[in-house]
């Protein structure tokens, strides 16, 4: 998978920004090739599933960390809940530099049930398809990526909320 410097975001594989920025499904893929635009500065990526594919998940983050340096913060919760899932998942993702995984509480799930993709520092923020399109697993479908309006909602609450994946 190789990833290129666009003008707002790293994009990677079949993903580009202006399918972001006009709401457009990306091109339909005969290789499950995912994509991720992660902003030039700290993004952080919330979305339930994102840990339903560990393995497609590191490779996909391998492959962004190569291509931008900046800081992650996930925030998903494991398909089952327990200390053994939580420990594979973490340390899956252990040598992937600057990635900062956190499991939602349980308190929060309701109130996070779409997945989005922001940079604090930037303004950006991004209602995203599932994980499993965006890494790969998944072909797109009809799913779009939107670029979504500033919303009154408190990300850093369900930030410190959340548990390290062990």
């Amino acid at each position: 998978m190789e990833c290129q410097p666009g003008p707002v975001a790293f994009t990677c594989s079949a993903y580009r920004p202006e399918h972001i920025e006009h709401g457009q499904s990306p091109p339909h893929r005969s290789h499950h090739h995912g994509a991720l635009h992660v902003f030039q500065g700290d993004a952080r990526w919330v979305d339930r599933y994102l840990y339903e594919k560990p393995d497609q998940l590191r490779n996909f983050l391998g492959a962004v960390r190569r291509a931008e340096s900046a800081p992650i913060r996930l925030l998903g919760k494991p398909e089952q809940d327990y200390a053994s899932e939580r420990a594979r998942i973490a340390s899956l993702l252990d040598g992937v530099h600057d990635v900062d995984a956190r499991v939602m509480a349980y308190q929060d799930r309701p109130a996070l049930h779409d997945r989005h993709l922001f940079g604090p520092a930037y303004g950006r923020r991004y209602v995203l398809p599932l994980a499993a399109v965006i890494i790969g697993t998944a072909d797109a479908g009809s799913a779009i990526a939107v670029k979504m309006p500033s919303i009154d909602f408190d990300y850093e609450a369900c930030w410190s909320r959340a548990t390290p994946l062990v």
